[in-house]
């Protein structure tokens, strides 16, 4: 081996000082530091109309602006799987439409089917619209998923706004626990 890295390096393993090489096959045999770059960004691409009212509803996540790692399934049940057990930063947002005055709106990332973390906002005026945040730091283990749901307290005419900018669900790891 020279100063340049080769193809071969790795499968010539024996040439390497034997702490490298155990270094770089325990790396490559668990993954983790493939999983820790886990990131994520989903958002809703496809109409979601007349939600039902007084109900929680997940938000169906059908597009993707990135996947590192394929962690998130924007084809069948809009959630992410986390990889690896570590500390993650999650944010979700979602932009209703028509929103009647003195509604109970909420927006909600739930692990494993659960809430976990939830935001309110209230109805502003008739017919108009608003954005609900919602933020945490959560840690979870592999295999946990992480879904976003929304409740509306208006009418079945409110619609969830599509497009990138508008509704979305992202997160990336922070850290390894």
């Amino acid at each position: 081996m020279g100063d340049k890295a080769e193809k071969n390096d790795l499968n010539n393993h024996k040439a390497l000082d034997p702490k490298i090489a155990h270094g770089i096959w325990e790396m490559i045999g668990n993954q983790t530091a493939i999983k820790s770059r886990a990131q994520f960004r989903a958002y809703v691409s496809s109409a979601q109309s007349n939600i039902t009212h007084n109900t929680w509803i997940k938000v169906v996540l059908d597009g993707e602006s990135f996947d590192a790692g394929g962690y998130f399934d924007a084809v069948t049940d809009y959630d992410f799987t986390a990889p690896t057990d570590g500390l993650y930063a999650l944010k979700g947002q979602v932009k209703l439409t028509s929103v009647k005055v003195n509604t109970n709106n909420y927006l909600a990332i739930y692990k494993n089917g659960a809430a976990i973390s939830t935001t309110y906002v209230a109805g502003n005026g008739i017919g108009q619209n608003i954005v609900m945040q919602v933020n945490d730091f959560v840690q979870l283990a592999a295999d946990d998923l992480i879904t976003l749901y929304v409740y509306s307290g208006a009418d079945d005419t409110t619609d969830i706004v599509t497009g990138e900018a508008n509704s979305f669900l992202c997160g990336h790891m922070v850290a390894l626990v």
